[in-house]
């Protein structure tokens, strides 16, 4: 939370967390407990690692600075082992975050897009209009798409045929960064990277889709044009 403007002392507390990732849907999940006007909603983003950071405080365009130690867990230890486990786990971490981000994207333009297209719709129905109304609304998907989460989660996925939609991909993007932060300080194993990849497929093969769409909405109205989505470079 920002802190205060006022005069007089104030205190901060970082959650040693990057900052909170761009999900379409937010729930509480798993949290060890709640905190009054404060409960953190999941997913979170990314742990930072053990390591030598600074805090920058500017005021009235001075800046002060001071060094910041973030320090292991004694009963982890910090070991070659632990500390490759974690740098690798922040990586896929950070992988993960760069699907919600441009899923997250993806949706709210094609939000903004079906919208422009109704709004057309209502001066000029028309057949062409409609189906191309109808597979921007299939391609970007709704909030409770973004709920379905993982197969073997909580919500089972159930079988999608042709592209999935960008809240779709955003939600079990969401759901897997979850399980690569939660379950434990480990290297990710196997199954997630597999999911990763798999989920930066299914974003690339819908960003695909969406640009197929772009010449019949060019002839509607140049007005309707929205900017390109770019695919993902999957690592």
């Amino acid at each position: 939370m920002p802190l205060p403007a006022t005069a007089g002392a104030h205190r901060v507390t970082w959650d040693l967390r990057y900052p909170t990732p761009p999900a379409i849907r937010f729930n509480y999940g798993d949290t060890m407990g709640a905190v009054p006007g404060d409960t953190p909603f999941t997913p979170q983003g990314p742990l930072a690692l053990p390591g030598n950071y600074t805090v920058k405080l500017i005021v009235d365009g001075a800046s002060y600075t001071q060094p910041l130690v973030a320090k292991e867990d004694p009963r982890i230890g910090d070991s070659a082992e632990v500390m490759d486990g974690m740098q690798k786990q922040l990586a896929l971490a950070q992988n993960i975050v760069a699907v919600l981000t441009a899923s997250k994207d993806a949706y709210e333009q094609g939000q903004a897009l079906e919208a422009k297209l109704a709004s057309f719709n209502a001066g000029a129905s028309s057949k062409p209009t409609k189906a191309l109304q109808a597979s921007v609304v299939k391609l970007t998907g709704s909030f409770g798409e973004a709920a379905v989460g993982l197969s073997g989660s909580n919500y089972a996925v159930p079988p999608v045929k042709g592209p999935i939609s960008f809240s779709r991909t955003n939600g079990q993007a969401s759901a897997l960064l979850h399980l690569v932060e939660y379950l434990s300080d480990n290297a990710p194993v196997p199954s997630q990277y597999a999911t990763y990849q798999q989920l930066c497929r299914d974003f690339n093969a819908t960003a695909a889709a969406w640009q197929a769409l772009q010449p019949e909405i060019a002839k509607l109205n140049a007005q309707l044009m929205p900017r390109p989505i770019a695919t993902l470079a999957c690592k």
